[in-house]
């Protein structure tokens, strides 16, 4: 992520300036990256970032501008917006970690297209305005999203977020916060992510996004409203939309303002697996949050689901021992009978039957 940042902080560098009449009413909107003149492919990961600019002389980076927190071997999420400005041939946006504006001579500019000259690397990037599409209208309550493992330090993790601001944030591995976390933010957050989404219309894009290629980290998140998902996405690789993306990024980010507070939690955590039904990580942790929220009862049920769920693991874990850390889990989808960490059966209610409600989104194993 820090060298992310060094390109981007080049994408900005300073150039020289020539007068030049420059509209800047032209450039506001949003746009999205086209291509390069002037660059090799591999340089060009590093700048095919959309962004906005607004009235208030706002700047929006999608990508997020983020710094690294070395004590927490973590990246630092500093948010989408900045501040920019033009002046003469030349736009000037402020880098919000150093506090200092760097510019770029705009060599073209018309209401469509935008091209800016980087005159170090002698590179030329385009983008086009994106025409501005209308808005969907779906309500959401809650939004759960999950990180999956790569082929090295990924970060493993689950968040969930919902419309009173509540925070649930599982930290399995590669992460700052081991554990099971509660927290808060304002809930104006939730609603401006939900209009975010609905500007994209999310609940048209593809249910799946993927690249050939292995040992690359993935990302699966949900959707819900009144106690249903009615949508889940998965990505494998980096693959999502960069809309998406974008939005996802602030999701992914939300525990670093949270207040998060841990949870003696001494059950096991749902796998994706029950029976012979999978779910997406991230709808599996939609359950999760529900049992958080659940009651202890004494009622009897017949079993219909079972797995062996595995306890939160310690930041030193010896994986000799990973089999003792295993537990059982039953359900009959309302009622869930839990293995202790002591190895004591607990019954929770969750109101509903989870696998009943959601069972378009389960996938039956063969």
């Amino acid at each position: 992520m820090q060298k992310y940042f060094v390109y981007l902080l080049s994408f900005l560098c300073f150039v020289s300036c020539k007068k030049n009449t420059v509209n800047p009413e032209l450039l506001l909107g949003d746009w999205e990256f086209a291509n390069t003149v002037g660059v090799s492919d591999s340089s060009m990961v590093y700048i095919q970032s959309d962004f906005r600019f607004s009235k208030d002389s706002i700047f929006v980076l999608n990508d997020g501008f983020f710094q690294r927190e070395e004590r927490d071997n973590e990246d630092k999420y500093m948010g989408q917006k900045s501040k920019f400005y033009v002046e003469n041939d030349s736009l000037y946006i402020l880098n919000t970690i150093t506090q200092h504006y760097f510019s770029q001579k705009i060599s073209y500019l018309s209401k469509n297209t935008l091209a800016l000259y980087n005159k170090e690397e002698k590179v030329t990037f385009y983008f086009r305005k994106r025409k501005a599409e209308a808005s969907s209208k779906i309500k959401l309550s809650q939004i759960t999203l999950s990180l999956g493992p790569c082929f090295g330090d990924c970060p493993i993790s689950s968040i969930s977020v919902d419309n009173n601001g509540n925070i649930v944030y599982l930290g399995e591995s590669n992460t700052p916060y081991n554990g099971l976390f509660k927290g808060n933010i304002n809930k104006e957050i939730f609603q401006e992510l939900v209009s975010e989404l609905n500007k994209i219309r999310f609940a048209e894009l593809k249910n799946e996004y993927s690249i050939d290629a292995t040992d690359l980290p993935d990302i699966s998140v949900s959707f819900l409203n009144d106690k249903k998902i009615i949508k889940t996405i998965y990505a494998y690789g980096h693959s999502e939309p960069r809309q998406l993306k974008s939005i996802l990024t602030k999701i992914k980010y939300l525990y670093q303002n949270a207040n998060l507070k841990k949870i003696d939690y001494d059950f096991p955590i749902f796998s994706p697996i029950f029976s012979n039904y999978h779910f997406r990580k991230s709808e599996i942790f939609y359950l999760q949050t529900l049992l958080l929220n659940s009651k202890k009862t004494e009622t009897q049920f017949k079993s219909k689901y079972k797995q062996r769920g595995i306890l939160i693991l310690p930041e030193k874990f010896d994986y000799d021992d990973y089999a003792q850390m295993k537990r059982n889990i039953e359900s009959d989808g309302r009622y869930f009978k839990l293995e202790s960490k002591n190895h004591q059966l607990y019954t929770f209610d969750i109101g509903f039957d989870f696998f009943k409600t959601n069972e378009a989104f389960s996938a039956k194993i063969k």
